[in-house]
């Protein structure tokens, strides 16, 4: 039979255990979270994503822009609408393409490879299909109410600000931010500039991809020199 001494000392030493490993497992947590946020970091810590976007941006300027300079009924301008989808989904995977051969050439050899679990790829096209469902909508939307379409661009702006502020949410990365802020401002300024519709989202477009060409030199440059490349084959010095 146990005293109640012991018991009591039983009872203290079972909680204190209990509390040892919920302080363990949430320390374990932590750490695990801490690991999936620097991996994610990782990935955007050379610039070539922003600077990949940036150049798909351009293109689709150019291409709005091609839009507003073409007659109403012209046979150039019914293809180029008509291929829209085939533009948007080929951008995304030879973006992804563009992104990983760089990161082989010019990454990779400096801080290494850290391999993850990237998110399955039919997420990422489900994402585009999100993306471009959303703007099916938009645009039947603005057709209802025509007075509205000025008002595209800041739309574009905010949708685009979205998803780098989900970005930012996952990654805690700053220059996101400003990213998602400078698409507002330059979406909403477009709006209230009155330039039309194609030609405002053809300058936002081409705008933010400009400021995200900007942001990920800026980022490429801090990188590089940083990170000077690993010479795997060391020249052998002479013997004095």
């Amino acid at each position: 039979m146990l005293t109640e001494d012991q018991k009591f000392d039983k009872i203290i030493t079972n909680q204190f255990a209990q509390q040892t490993s919920l302080s363990r497992m949430k320390n374990m947590k932590n750490n695990l979270e801490q690991i999936t946020k620097r991996t994610r970091q990782y990935w955007f810590s050379d610039g070539f994503v922003e600077i990949v976007n940036g150049v798909i941006f351009l293109f689709l300027g150019v291409y709005f822009y091609v839009q507003s300079a073409l007659p109403s009924r012209s046979l150039w301008l019914i293809l180029l609408q008509a291929g829209f989808v085939v533009l948007l989904f080929g951008t995304i995977f030879l973006g992804g393409r563009l992104v990983n051969i760089l990161k082989t050439r010019y990454t990779y050899p400096r801080t290494g490879y850290i391999g993850f679990r990237p998110p399955p790829r039919t997420n990422r096209w489900i994402a585009a299909g999100v993306a471009l469902l959303m703007v099916i909508l938009l645009l039947a939307l603005f057709n209802a109410t025509p007075i509205s379409l000025n008002w595209l661009p800041a739309t574009t702006g905010f949708i685009i600000a979205a998803f780098w502020l989900i970005s930012a949410a996952r990654v805690r990365m700053l220059r996101f931010y400003l990213l998602a802020v400078m698409s507002v401002i330059l979406g909403a300024g477009l709006s209230f500039a009155h330039i039309g519709i194609l030609q405002g989202i053809a300058a936002y477009y081409s705008g933010m991809g400009l400021i995200l060409i900007g942001f990920g030199s800026l980022t490429l440059a801090k990188y590089l020199r940083q990170s000077p490349e690993i010479d795997e084959n060391p020249a052998i010095q002479g013997n004095s």
